[in-house]
């Protein structure tokens, strides 16, 4: 097991290596290739296939991270979320950045992968703003069979991938880091999707305890109703649209307009039925929500993140009305919704459909998985549980009908 150094001895490690020699693993991406790999000031897939990534990040910047780090394990929560300039670098190519430590609970930060959100002057696997975060932070593969079912189903999705990263070269921060996707309009045009708005619900109200919520009202309905919502990408589309986006939203958590005049119901159907069907509500939580505003259907789509997917091992839940949040519950009221429910739950439930989705991503999915193990030796994804779900969602089906 891996012991974290104090940062006073990284120095060390550092002639080390000068020494010794860093030599890092060639290994292959479970990723797919990815478009205008050719760009320049940029990383692609096949150089962190076989180099990796390193991050460099200057002293005083590293020791100002360490305290900020020491100071959110201390308070249990992360407050201070400054960037600091850092260095990407892999085989021949350089790239300018700025990188922060990211997240809200501690879980970012326990042990020795801590997770970063990196803002780049030139693109790593075609983004310019992402994540790099611990295996664990996201369940190590459940996260990346997430994405890759939401894309199975012609959903939005994140880039989710896995490959070698150093930090400072220090030995106990560097390993298997798991790649994420930032809400910007890279995400679209990667998926060849045409540039719209990306929304999302500011979460301070929802992060202040201390915030006075009135007798007898539900927070969540209260602190809604009062957190600002953002566009979280800026380019490539016109900026009515923005606006347009938002004054739906606030119509819609107003009761002021019915959720099928602002929401594709079809595919809130499938999103939200692949997150029951994976055991979690974490990523339908409202402050969690990455919205989509599609300029071909005036509709907003959901943007898949964050299923925290540790929720595997309670089974499928439910998917009644009075089982999820107050968000959604109008929803209930679209036949359109409903209907798409019933279709996408039985499709899932059919063992057919996860025995095909496994032998057409097994090659990716093996890569990934040995490559999860270079950071954790026994690791083995548990497909037995997304079986078990379908003959939960079975029976589930025969109580709706």
């Amino acid at each position: 097991m891996k012991i974290l150094i104090n940062y006073s001895s990284h120095k060390f490690f550092i002639n080390y290596f000068i020494v010794c020699g860093f030599f890092i693993l060639n290994f292959f991406s479970c990723s797919p290739n990815y478009i205008n790999d050719s760009l320049s000031n940029q990383i692609s897939i096949k150089e962190l296939r076989n180099n990796g990534l390193e991050i460099n990040i200057p002293d005083s910047a590293f020791k100002e991270i360490v305290k900020s780090r020491n100071l959110a394990i201390k308070q249990k929560f992360i407050s201070k979320k400054s960037y600091y300039d850092a260095q990407l670098i892999s085989g021949s190519d350089t790239i300018n950045a700025q990188l922060r430590l990211k997240g809200d609970h501690v879980d970012h930060l326990n042990g020795n992968r801590w997770s970063y959100r990196v803002k780049s002057e030139g693109k790593v696997i075609n983004e310019t703003k992402f994540s790099i975060q611990g295996l664990e932070a996201r369940s190590y593969l459940s996260e990346w069979i997430f994405h890759e079912l939401l894309n199975y189903e012609n959903l939005i999705h994140l880039k989710y991938d896995f490959f070698h990263v150093i930090i400072n070269k220090i030995d106990s921060l560097s390993g298997i880091y798991a790649f994420e996707s930032h809400f910007k309009s890279e995400i679209l045009v990667n998926q060849n999707i045409e540039i719209g708005p990306i929304l999302k619900f500011n979460e301070d109200l929802f992060w202040d305890y201390s915030y006075n919520i009135p007798k007898g009202m539900e927070r969540d309905s209260f602190i809604r109703l009062r957190s600002e919502i953002e566009i979280t990408n800026s380019i490539g589309y016109n900026l009515n649209e923005a606006d347009i986006a938002v004054k739906m939203l606030k119509n819609y958590i107003n009761n002021e307009i019915p959720p099928e005049k602002v929401f594709d119901m079809k595919k809130w159907a499938k999103y939200i039925t692949i997150n029951a069907f994976m055991s979690s509500s974490h990523a339908l939580r409202w402050h969690n929500l990455r919205f989509y505003l599609n300029p071909k259907t005036s509709l907003l789509e959901p943007v898949g993140f964050d299923l925290s997917t540790w929720f595997l091992e309670r089974g499928a839940w439910n998917l009644y009305q009075d089982s999820v949040e107050s968000f959604y519950k109008p929803f209930y009221n679209s036949e359109v919704f409903k209907m798409e429910l019933m279709e996408m739950t039985k499709k899932l439930s059919e063992a057919k459909y996860l025995k095909y989705f496994f032998e057409i991503n097994k090659n990716r999915l093996d890569r990934c998985e040995a490559i999860i193990k270079r950071e954790k030796y026994n690791y083995k994804f548990n497909k037995r549980k997304l079986f078990e779900n379908q003959k939960i969602f079975k029976a589930r089906l025969e109580s709706f009908n």
